[in-house]
């Protein structure tokens, strides 16, 4: 094991995560799908990349989804789970 390397900067296909650029991530919990999308503003010092949260959607299995609304500014996710969104 040990501490982060700095190696991965990629996001979910591969691809160098930008900063600036903008971002998704989707995380499922017991039937209920969450997708943030925002901009990339930093790399954390373990290797995260935080993003500047545009909007919050959340719906449970294939319910139309609602967009959240009282979501934190930033949001912080591993590279591998961030996909570029246009």
């Amino acid at each position: 094991m040990g501490g982060y390397t700095g190696n991965n900067r990629k996001d979910a296909i591969g691809n160098p995560i930008e900063i600036g650029e903008k971002y998704g991530a989707s995380v499922d919990n017991n039937g209920v799908t969450t997708v943030t999308v925002g901009k990339a503003l930093r790399f954390t010092p373990t290797g995260q990349v935080t993003l500047e949260v545009e909007f919050v959607r959340r719906g449970l299995w294939n319910d139309e989804p609602d967009i959240e609304k009282d979501v934190a500014k930033t949001k912080t996710f591993k590279g591998m789970k961030l996909f570029p969104v246009k």
